[in-house]
């Protein structure tokens, strides 16, 4: 089964954010993500599985920013890499389609500014062509707000993106970014840009970044009314703001997890968190999902009056793995506590872990 056979059958999740994860792990200012492709492969992969292992069905490579004009003659390397280290996540956790993610290139095309479109999609056809090549599942074009760049990029995807397997054309997913009032940032409303991309022939559309969930509910419902196309919804975690140097977000897992689930019921296919920095939003936004029926407060008065009892009875217990993760720039999610502590011997955590656990397969049978 691919992709698209899968996505017939039932809601499918994409990943978070990855370049606000290699911040936390010691991304420098002005430092190039994608090298760490090359540098710090353990680091990427690692990230990968952390989202596969919070019920992601779909990640996202680290190429979001790779093309010739950054990276010239290492181009092919870094991108073969990245696939390469997603494809290796999904490997080790049994589950997972690979995405070659393409953002922006950085440059204005013309009038606005001084790339050709043509050389826009030579760029990007280079990039396609080097992740196809290394056997990315789709393309995932995202974060655009020029239509005219959006169009080079969905036509170098289906001129470059052909699997070496089968020969057949990888699908393409196209998100853009809207501001408040639905319009791109080159003048284009919601309207004219689905029918752009469904023109182009586009397998997926959505939205992305720019809003959170919150902001995003009235275009998301405009979007679905004039959309005969599967519909993909990747928010921030709320507005983005920043606190001593670092970039925080206004909404926690739990109210994000809230939120997408009233989208979800608006008709969407896809979704995700785009640049949340740890796996509990995707965590919390499959639980919702999972539980079909049940409205979050059930859900809630379920689960978490359990990973209180944890965090509180073993309080001392977790100390440590808190101060080591934090060192690492990581952030101890529920999946992490249970995991920590289900190898431990300490009297009372079983019955709590056990609960946890029998609740969320109770939920999963509930759905088959």
């Amino acid at each position: 089964m691919n992709i698209l056979q899968e996505m017939r059958q039932r809601r499918l999740f994409f990943d978070g954010g990855m370049g606000s994860l290699l911040q936390a792990k010691g991304l420098k200012a002005g430092e190039l993500p994608e090298r760490w492709n090359l540098t710090h492969p353990e680091e990427i992969c690692g990230i990968h599985r952390m989202y596969l292992q919070a019920g992601s069905d779909l990640i996202t490579t680290n190429t979001f920013g790779a093309n010739r004009l950054k990276y010239g003659e290492e181009l092919e390397k870094i991108v073969s890499e990245a696939v390469s280290h997603a494809k290796e996540a999904v490997r080790a956790e049994g589950h997972g389609y690979v995405a070659l993610d393409l953002g922006p290139t950085g440059k204005l095309l013309k009038p606005l500014g001084d790339l050709e479109f043509e050389d826009a999609v030579e760029i990007y056809k280079e990039t396609v062509s080097y992740g196809a090549r290394a056997g990315a599942d789709l393309v995932l074009i995202e974060t655009m707000s020029d239509c005219y760049e959006l169009k080079a990029a969905v036509l170098a995807a289906k001129e470059a993106g052909f699997s070496p397997e089968t020969g057949e054309r990888l699908p393409i997913f196209a998100t853009v970014i809207f501001d408040e009032k639905g319009k791109l940032l080159t003048g284009g409303d919601v309207s004219s840009t689905v029918a752009l991309l469904e023109g182009l022939g586009v397998d997926v559309l959505g939205i992305n970044c720019g809003l959170g969930p919150v902001q995003m509910k009235g275009i998301v419902e405009e979007l679905l009314s004039v959309s005969s196309t599967p519909v993909l919804v990747n928010p921030n975690a709320g507005l983005p703001r920043s606190e001593n140097g670092k970039t925080v977000y206004d909404i926690d897992a739990v109210r994000f997890g809230e939120v997408m689930e009233e989208i979800v019921k608006m008709g969407i296919v896809f979704e995700n968190n785009e640049y949340a920095p740890v796996s509990e939003f995707t965590f919390h936004a499959k639980l919702y999902e999972i539980t079909g029926n049940k409205t979050i407060s059930e859900f809630q008065d379920i689960i978490h009056p359990v990973m209180i009892f944890v965090k509180n009875k073993f309080k001392d217990l977790l100390e440590p793995i808190n101060i080591e993760m934090k060192e690492q720039g990581q952030i101890v999610t529920h999946v992490d506590l249970l995991n920590f502590l289900k190898n431990r011997d300490e009297l009372g955590y079983r019955k709590a872990i056990e609960q946890h656990f029998e609740v969320y397969k109770r939920f999963l049978n509930s759905r088959k």
